[in-house]
């Protein structure tokens, strides 16, 4: 299965928006379906450190994706989860 196989993404004039990912045996089977926003940001390390200083919670470290932008998933202090990304990198 190839990355748009397994992430089909959405945009308008080549600009994603959006994209979704089949939950399969990558998913520990007690994490439910959900939905997980994410948010372009200028630098993924710099937003990351500056949650984690203000309360947040990194769940996923900023890491490359493979042929993909650099990521991290967040928790606010009120329990929210999300991802930062920079728009337009790519591994």
């Amino acid at each position: 299965m190839n990355a748009g196989e397994r992430y089909p993404q959405w945009g308008i004039g080549g600009a994603d928006f959006g994209g979704m990912i089949t939950m399969d045996d990558m998913f520990p089977h007690e994490v439910p379906a959900h939905w997980l926003p994410y948010f372009a940001v200028e630098d993924v390390d710099d937003t990351a450190r500056i949650a984690a200083e203000a309360g947040g919670t990194m769940l996923m470290e900023p890491t490359s994706v493979p042929e993909g932008p650099r990521i991290a998933v967040l928790r606010d202090p009120q329990g929210a989860v999300f991802g930062v990304y920079v728009a337009g990198e790519e591994g």
